[in-house]
C-alpha cells in the first residue's frame, strides 16, 4: 500500500524453509520487524574474492581471518598451522582423529588474525563438519 512508504510487509508460505531478502540500495539498511523479525545494520558489499584455494593465500599480509578448509595433508595453510604444536591441530603424519576437528588457531601465522579449521578425516567428514560450522559450532574434535 502507498500509505506505509517507510514499511514493507512480506508474507511466505509456512513450508518455507529459508529466504534471502534485500531491499534498498547496496549501501543502505533495512530493519524488518514483528516478533520473529531481526535487523540488519548495514550491507556489507564483497568487492574481493572470498573463496581462494590454499596457494593463493599471503600469510604474511594476511589483512582479515581465515577458514581453512581441509586437514594439515590435503591444506597447506593448516600443515604450517599443525607444525607450531602450540595451535592444537595435529600435523599430517600425526592425525589420529576418526572424524576431524574444527579448531580456532589465534594469532595465526603470527598475524594477529585468527584461522578456523575445518578439517575431517574423510570428504564426508569436511563436509559435515563445514555444515556443522554453518549452524554455529566452533570447536569440535574427535
Amino acid at each position: 500500500t502507498t500509505s506505509g512508504q517507510d514499511t514493507l510487509k512480506l508474507y511466505y508460505p509456512d513450508d518455507q524453509v529459508y529466504a534471502v531478502i534485500g531491499v534498498g540500495a547496496a549501501s543502505g539498511t533495512a530493519s524488518i520487524g514483528g516478533a520473529s523479525g531481526s535487523t540488519v545494520n548495514a550491507a556489507v558489499v564483497l568487492t574481493s574474492p572470498v573463496a581462494k584455494l590454499d596457494n593463493e593465500v599471503n600469510t604474511a599480509t594476511l589483512a582479515s581471518d581465515l577458514i581453512l578448509v581441509g586437514g594439515p595433508c590435503a591444506n597447506s595453510l593448516v600443515a604450517q598451522l599443525a607444525a607450531d604444536t602450540a595451535s592444537g591441530v595435529p600435523a599430517c603424519d600425526s592425525w589420529t582423529l576418526t572424524t576431524g576437528l574444527i579448531k580456532e588457531v589465534s594469532n595465526a601465522f603470527g598475524s594477529g588474525r585468527k584461522a578456523l579449521v575445518v578439517a575431517g578425516t574423510t570428504a564426508t567428514d569436511t563436509r559435515s563438519l563445514a555444515a556443522m560450522v554453518m549452524s554455529g559450532t566452533l570447536d569440535y574434535m574427535v
